[in-house]
This record gives C-alpha cells, structure tokens and sequence, in this order.
C-alpha cells in the first residue's frame, strides 16, 4: 500500500473496518443464542446490543454505499465502460439481505425465553453469517477488480479528489462518526499514507465546500479527527469564500457538499429499465438458461431446511441417513453448478464481451463463481467430517462442538451468495441479451451451451431444472432447446430416454416426445405389406420346397421363417441357384429373384409385429435359455467378439437371434440391426435370456465396464466412451465439456484438443473419405481438416503417412510454408547449374489448390509454384 493512490488507501481503511464490526456483531448474535437461564439477563442485553450494533452498522454501510454510487462508480463508468453497473446492482441485491438481517436481530431482542433466544438467535447468527461472507466478498470483488481501475485511470490528485468528494457526500453531522469508524481498525502507516495523499488536494473544490460546512465549533473536532485533519493542514481557518463551481474528474459539477442522500439519478433509470424488461411477453432462447436460476434458488431452499434438521449433537438415528442425503444432493447441486458456471465463464460471458458496448461487463461475475466454488468447498469440507463422525455399525460418535452450526452458517451464506449473484445476472445481463443479440444469436449460444453438456448431466438437470418450472416455462424451455438442436438427434434421445419414464409429467410427454399416435402410425406401414408383397414371398416359398430335394439344404432350407434366417451368403447362393435354373423362363426368374432378395425385409417386419404382440418378460426374472444360441459366426471367446468385449449376447428383434453385438449381426446379415430397438440379451455366464441391463438379474454378473440404456451397448475394455444426446450415439472419447463439444451447425463432435473450430453445416451426414464409414454413426473420434472437411482422427494418422492434401478439396492439411521455402532453394540451386537452355525462360499456367487463383509458374518438370502464396501445392492448366 505504500505507492497506492488515495482511493485504495481509502476503501482499504473501510473494508477492514467494515469487515470487523461484521465479525463482532456475529459474535455477539452466537453469544445470545447459547446463553443458559441463568445468563438471561446477560443473554437479553447481549441480544439488545446486537440489535443496536447491527443497526449502526446498517446505517454507516447504506451511507458508504450511496456515497460509492454517486460519486466514485459514476466516475468510474466516465472512463471505463460497463465495470460501474455490476457493483451498482450488487448494491441494489444487498438492500433484500439487510432487511432480513433487520427482521431476525430485533426479533432476537425481543425474545424473552431461553427457547426463543437459542432459535432466533441461532438464525440471526446464521444471516450474520451470510451477511458477512457476503459483504467481504463484495469488498474483496472491489479490491481486486475497481481499485486497479481507478490506479491505472486516475492521477494521484484526481483520486485525492474523488475521496473529498466521496467524505463531502456523506452527511454533514456523520462526518466525524464515519472517519473515526474506518480509523479505529486501520494500521498506523495506512492513516499517515491516506493524510498525505488528501493533505496534497486539500484546496479541490470538493475539499473547500467541506470546510465551509463545518461550524467554527465542529472545526476544532474535525481537527483532531483522522483523515478529516488533512482538510486543515496548510488552509486557512477563516475560509469563508463563496462556493465555486469546478469541473471534476467526471465532468460533473461539483456541489456535493450539502450532504444530501438523494437516489442516484443512475439507479432510478436502471430501475425503470429493469421494470420495462420484465413486462415483456415475448420468450427469448436465452431466458430459458436463466430459469436454470429457479430451480438453483428451490434446491438450495430445500438443501437448507435439511441440513437445519440435523441435531447438534449427531447422535439421533435419523442423522446418518439424513447427513448421506445431504451429501448426494449437495455432490450433485455442486456438480451442476459448476456446470453452469463452466458455461457462463466459457461461453456466454464471452460472447457478451466480444460486442464492442460490452467490454468488461462480465468479469465480476466470473469472481462470483471463484468465490462460490470456495464456498462450496468449505461445504464439502464440513459434510465430508460429519460423515466420519459416524463409525461403520451406523453410531453415532458425535459431532464435535460447533460443527452442526458452521454448516449451517455455510449453507445459508451459500444460499445467499448465489441468490444476490443470480439476481444481479437477471437485471443486469438479461436484459442485455434482448437487446444486443438476435433470436440467431440467442439459439447459437443456447446450442453451445448444451452442446458441452454430456447426456448424464444433461438427463440430470433436465429433471431437475423440470420441477421448477411450470407447464408453460416447461414446454418453452424444450421447444427452445429443439430448435437450437434441430439439426441434431437431440429430438431422438430425449424420446428414447423417456420412454417408459414419463410419470408425474403432466399432460403425457408431449414435452419430449412426438405427438401420440406418429410412431405407431409409421409402425403400421412398416409392417402391413399389400398383398402383391405377401404372394411374391408365397412363390417364393413354393419354389425353395418344390427345389428342396436338388439344393444343399445347408446353403437354405424351405420354410416361411427359414427364408429369414438365411444369411448374406445363403442368400446369394439361392439367387445363382434360381438364375442357374434352366427351366424358368427369363420373367419367372427375374420375379423370384426380385421377390427374394425383398423376402428377408418383408418376413423381419412380420416377425417383429408378431413378436411385439406376444408378452414380454417381467422385469424380475427371465427364462433360461435350454438350447444354445444361435450361433452364425464365430465370435471368439466368451468375453465378447472381435468389436467389443462383454459378457452377453444382444438379440436382434429383426430375427430374433443373439449376437455378441450389432457388428456381428450385420456381417452375416443383408440388413442392420436397429440398436434402439434392442430390448433383451442372454448372459454367457448363467445362459438366462432376459432384459437389457447393466447387470445380469439371475447371477447379478456385471455385463461390461461401460453400459449405454439408449444404445444398449457394453464395453469391457478400459477405452474412454460417451453418449452424446444430439448425435445420440456413443463415441470414443472422455465426453462433451471435456475433450469434446458438439458443434449444432456442424452437427458433429468435435475435439476441443484441435484448436479453432470452423463450422460446416451438416458436415458429419457424409462419409469418412478415407474408409468410407458414415460419420454420424460412428463411434470414432473424428477430426476437422484446416479446410472445413471431416475424416476419422485414426484415418487421419495413417493418411498424411502418405499425403499431405485433403483426398476431398486438395487443400493443404497444415503450414507447409518451411517445406515450400526449402523447394524454393533446391530449385534456385537447379536454375544456376543444371537448367537446359531450351527452357529457359518458359512458363506453366497452375491453378494453386490452396488459394484457389490461377498464375504463371516457371517450367519444371515436378515443382510449380503459385505466384499468389508461393505454395507448391498446384495442379498445371497449360504446357
């Protein structure tokens, strides 16, 4: 602090003092409450001077703030944009805290019994607390963010005189009171450094009308008061010239001497702005990422009320099981947040600062969720040592003294800290986003938003976020999450996540899944085939049988699901058999053939209605299966197949037979399984045919490692795997927010380890032009070429072994510049020694695949460079 300008000198001095009658005060709230009978009086007068101490102290922090908010934040918000605004609201957030703390400390005085002192004053002690946590924070957020502002912004005389300006604002008669208040916890060095800092602009105008307006009497006081004493020094006692009127650091006049209080011109326009905003009625896509607030204020309402249930000593019975409630939804409240916090500081606050009228308008917030995530810690901290305080048999060794109510102090202080921050974000930011940011704009930072979110967490907040909302908010937050993600599968996962699981959603689950009656009636037309379908499959039929007796009936057996069952290669094998067949004519050929190759997809469609209408197994138990599965290939050892390891067999519901996983099914198979409608499996260890499920319901044998209820698929192995919701299937790879996001444009998952990310619509519905696998339904990781084109990340390695150009654009995959510069130089060093004089001077017309201009090169048998980028990388139009 020894080279710090007046104004930090100055709100240092206030913070400390500020922040000790903070921690007395709780003190003395504590006190009253665990008072005994025969401390009452004690105990009374105690809580009476709480009430009179809090009551000072609400007094001298209101005058601080209004002075803060005319003077120094408005002067502030003169040379720094958006910083002034935060702390302004933050004032306005604290107003609904000093009431409440109003209401419990008298209500703590008057309290007459024992049981009326230990509970109010244990909640007065409580909303101390959080007063405390909260305002420290606040004055800290202030240290660190403003002061440097105003050290880098304003000359050592302009903070000099701000600080006059700042004392001549408070009430005449409080000035002394004030000064002596901030003094009394100050260090020695901070009081000398601030006086020589104001004793150097003590003639300011600011400084001169104080003077006036202390009466000969007070002056003599004010002489001996600290800080106020720098006033003096050096002027004249008899200064009674008029007021003049100067221009200050903000370019205000200045009059601010006549101590009055008036709301702040500022404030009242912010409020009828706030006002306004509210009264809107059209629904933006941002408001529903701040509905994410209801549901944070409800389940830290109710975490609150639980941990208040706790007995203080932690021997009930109730305490253990109610301490490991605690514990699981405070971990999951915890992870959520940060999950929010994550987005804002990584996404949403972004783009407000990349508008050029909202530079600096988020960086408060971002030290809210620092000082939040410590709070939570702390939480963490004081759960994790109660539940060690109970031993292994579920007694209960006690808590230590004081530890019930540490955590309930931090639990209000949570609650508080996050309601006075989120109140700030829904009338500061909100209305920003409006007026800002188009629909477009809004969408896209929605998408981005949920595109980082993984499907468990993701599956967790909606439920969670569901129960704060009504049906209308509900149905608008959905729709506003699918159009953001209408280019995805977002639609699909949340259909295939619900199904079976819609209770206590009111009016059915419209809000997630399609309208009653679309699936079934696609259903139908999939399954009821005309009958000209049912009569090719009949002389189908007719012929296997009437040729049973001259086929292998190992290549395929006669049979109306035997015709099903016949794999890939049987399949053929019947067709050369009819083409072969000398005594069809060329028409009957071409219609048993064609009626054939339809046959497998027609009788599957058959086979899943007849088996849809049959009953399934209760979830309870399942039937053995007596004879072995059906085996068509060899799928190696019992731990799985060639594609994953597991310990079970999924049955395809196209034909009913089991495979070790979906690959295996489509080998051998002229079609493909779909994995959604997969809905049971065997164990290979206890051969019992039941539900799909993370775990076997006879042997309770753990199926795999990794188990996807929307895929149904099981991985054994230690490979990272996710589900993502908008592409709905699983990828490789440690999730969304983590090593991976999903672009919505793109839609596609794209690794955050691969730098910027240019978008290209729709990208993934192609295929890897390398291996030729379709994108979307890969399980792959997959890698964006600098061009914009897509390609497996594996593919990617083994192809630039070889090639240095996109196989797609010929674009070049990376800085080659170093490559090119030594081109150049071998060339240089061929034109001095070994260029035939018959070419000499010739050129090529090349077009350059990199910057796409066509140019004049010189003649060379292999390097043309672009005149353009000089890249190498071109292709010749002309000789």
């Amino acid at each position: 602090m020894a080279h710090a300008g007046a104004a930090s000198l100055f709100h240092t001095v206030f913070r400390r003092a500020f922040e000790h009658a903070l921690d007395d005060l709780a003190q003395t709230c504590a006190h009253a409450a665990k008072a005994t009978e025969a401390e009452a009086e004690a105990a009374t007068g105690a809580a009476q001077e709480a009430a009179r101490a809090w009551a000072t102290f609400d007094a001298r922090y209101r005058k601080h703030t209004v002075a803060e908010d005319d003077v120094l934040l408005p002067t502030l918000a003169s040379r720094i944009d958006n910083v002034a605004s935060a702390y302004e609201f933050e004032h306005e957030a604290e107003e609904w805290l000093f009431e409440e703390v109003t209401q419990c400390v008298e209500a703590l005085a008057r309290a007459t019994t024992r049981e009326e002192r230990a509970e109010l004053g244990a909640k007065a002690a409580r909303i101390v607390h959080a007063t405390r946590t909260t305002l420290k924070a606040h004055l800290a957020k202030e240290s660190e963010h403003v002061l440097p502002m105003f050290e880098a912004k304003f000359k050592r005389e302009e903070q000099a005189e701000l600080v006059w300006r700042f004392i001549a604002k408070l009430p005449t008669t409080d000035v002394r009171d004030m000064l002596t208040f901030a003094a009394d916890e100050a260090r020695g060095d901070e009081i000398d450094a601030l006086e020589r800092e104001m004793r150097a602009n003590a003639t300011c105008a600011a400084a001169a009308g104080l003077r006036r307006a202390l009466s000969s009497d007070g002056r003599a006081e004010a002489k001996a008061t600290p800080i106020l004493c720098a006033l003096f020094d050096g002027a004249s006692d008899d200064d009674t010239e008029e007021p003049t009127t100067t221009t200050t650091t903000s370019g205000r006049a200045s009059d601010d001497a006549n101590g009055e209080t008036e709301e702040p011109a500022r404030k009242r326009r912010r409020q009828a702005d706030v006002a306004s905003t509210t009264s809107k009625q059209k629904v933006l896509p941002i408001d529903h990422i701040f509905q994410f607030h209801n549901a944070l204020r409800h389940e830290l309402r109710r975490l609150e009320n639980d941990i208040l249930a706790i007995s203080t000593e932690g021997t009930n019975d109730d305490d253990e099981r109610l301490v490991r409630m605690i514990d699981g939804r405070f971990v999951f409240l915890r992870g959520v947040y940060e999950a929010h916090s994550m987005s804002e500081d990584d996404i949403v606050f972004p783009a407000l600062e990349a508008k050029s009228a909202l530079h600096n308008v988020s960086h408060s917030y971002t030290l809210d969720h620092k000082q939040e995530a410590e709070l939570m810690h702390d939480i963490v901290t004081l759960i994790g040592e109660m539940r060690a305080s109970f031993a292994g048999d579920g007694k209960a060794k006690g808590f230590r003294e004081g530890l019930v109510e540490s955590l309930q102090q931090a639990c209000v202080a949570m609650r508080v800290s996050l309601e006075t921050h989120v109140a700030k974000e829904e009338s500061e930011l909100w209305p920003l986003f409006e007026k800002h940011f188009s629909f477009e704009e809004q969408e896209k930072i929605v998408g981005q938003i949920i595109g980082r979110t993984g499907a468990e967490v993701l599956r967790s907040m909606l439920s969670w976020v569901r129960n704060a909302l009504n049906d209308n908010e509900r149905e608008g937050m959905i729709s506003s999450m699918r159009h953001a993600t209408q280019n995805t599968r977002f639609a699909q996962w949340l259909n295939t996540w619900y199904e079976g699981k819609t209770d206590g959603i009111e009016g059915g689950d419209d809000w997630v899944k399609s309208k009653p009656g679309e699936e079934e009636s696609v259903e139908a037309e999939a399954v009821e085939q005309p009958p000209a379908a049912h009569e090719g499959i009949g002389h189908v039929q007719d012929y296997l049988r009437l040729r049973a007796g001259t086929v292998d009936t190992d290549t395929f057996k006669p049979g109306w699901e035997d015709i099903f069952r016949m794999n890939q290669i049987q399949l053929e094998d019947a067709v050369r058999a009819v083409n072969r067949d000398d005594t069809l004519a060329p028409e009957r050929k071409a219609y048993l053939i064609q009626n054939l190759l339809a046959s497998r997809w027609i009788v599957g469609n058959q086979l899943q209605a007849q088996q849809e209408k049959t009953s399934e197994l209760s979830a309870s138990g399942g039937s053995e299966v007596k004879e072995p599965v059906c085996q068509p290939i060899d799928d190696g050892p019992t731990g799985g197949c060639k594609h994953y390891k597991r310990k079970c067999k999924l049955f395809a519901p196209c034909c009913d037979q089991a495979f070790t996983c979906r690959f295996c099914h489509d080998d051998v198979s002229d079609h493909t399984v779909n994995r959604y409608n997969i809905k049971q499996m065997v164990c290979t260890d206890c051969n019992v045919r039941q539900p799909v499920a993370a775990e076997c319901l006879n042997c309770k044998t753990s199926m795999a490692k990794y188990h996807c209820n929307v895929c149904n698929l099981f991985d054994d192995s230690s490979a990272a795997i996710y589900h993502c919701p908008f592409c709905n299937v699983c990828r490789r790879g440690k999730g969304l927010g983590v090593d991976f996001f999903h672009c919505m444009k793109c839609n596609a998952c794209v690794s955050l380890q691969h730098g910027k990310h240019e978008c290209s619509e729709r990208g993934m519905d192609t295929e890897c032009p390398v291996c030729k696998e379709f994108l979307a339904e890969s399980e792959t990781p997959v890698k964006e070429l600098p061009c914009g084109h897509l390609m497996h990340a594996t593919c990617f390695t083994t192809y630039t072994r070889h090639y240095y150009t996109c196989p797609l654009c010929r674009k070049s995959l990376g800085d080659f510049s170093v490559y090119f510069r030594m081109i150049d130089a071998i060339l240089e060093d061929e034109s001095e020694h070994s260029m035939p004089t018959s070419i000499e001077g010739k050129t090529q017309k090349v077009l350059c695949n990199d910057c796409c201009k066509e140019s004049e090169a010189k003649f060379h048998f292999v390097y043309h460079a672009c005149a353009n980028c000089r890249s190498y990388n071109t292709r010749v139009l002309t000789h």
